[in-house]
C-alpha cells in the first residue's frame, strides 16, 4: 500500500495516525499523501513527527543538503491548510 493511494473507502476511519511517517515522503508526493489522508479520515488526522523547529538554520540546511537523505523538513500546519484542512497544535 502507498500513502499516495490508500486502499480504503472515503471516510472509512474516524482517525488516521501518522507516527514518524510523513517526514519520509518526498516533497513531490507530500500533497498527495495528505489529500489521501483527508479522504479516508472522517474526523481527525493526528501527526506525530520529529520537531524540526528546535533546529538552528545551519542544522536545517544540513538536513536539506542530504545529511539525512531519507528525511524531509515540512511545516505540517501549512501543508494541511493548503489542502483546506483545519489545524490544531
Amino acid at each position: 500500500m502507498s500513502a499516495y493511494d490508500l486502499q480504503f473507502q472515503d471516510d472509512e476511519f474516524d482517525c488516521l495516525v501518522y507516527a514518524e511517517v510523513l517526514l519520509h515522503i518526498p516533497p513531490e508526493g507530500i500533497g498527495k499523501a495528505i489529500s489521501e489522508s483527508s479522504r479516508v479520515a472522517q474526523r481527525l488526522i493526528l501527526v506525530v513527527d520529529s520537531y524540526w523547529n528546535d533546529l538552528t538554520e545551519a542544522e536545517l540546511e544540513e538536513v536539506r543538503r542530504g545529511a539525512a537523505r531519507h528525511c524531509f523538513v515540512y511545516k505540517y500546519s501549512e501543508l494541511f491548510q493548503e489542502q483546506g484542512l483545519s489545524v490544531r497544535i
